[in-house]
């Protein structure tokens, strides 16, 4: 039943996702192999339910792991919520970057 529960929270959240970061800027260039290697060191998966989602950079208050940890529980928390209007996220701008907002937070 868990199981079940978890794939419809990823099936929530991904459409969601897709919606949002599929809106960028549409500039793309090859990454070198040096690319791949820099920012697997730097960077760490958001994982959901088995899927990667995407990768998060850290900072010095907030390693990366710890930060994809994070995003990933919210994201699973917003999934597991059936009140949660995937229409009602959005971006804005925050201190130090773009923040992916949502329910209490919007």
């Amino acid at each position: 039943m868990e199981s079940s529960r978890g794939s419809r929270s990823c099936l929530r959240v991904i459409p969601a996702l897709a919606l949002i970061l599929g809106s960028g800027s549409g500039e793309l260039r090859a990454a070198t192999g040096a690319d791949l290697e820099a920012e697997e060191q730097v960077a760490a998966p958001v994982v959901l339910d088995g899927v990667t989602l995407f990768r998060v950079r850290g900072v010095s208050a907030l390693p990366a792991q710890e930060r994809a940890r994070r995003i990933a529980e919210r994201l699973s928390a917003a999934g597991s919520d059936l009140t949660f209007d995937p229409g009602a996220v959005r971006i804005a701008e925050g201190e130090v970057g773009s923040e992916m907002l949502a329910g209490h937070a919007a």
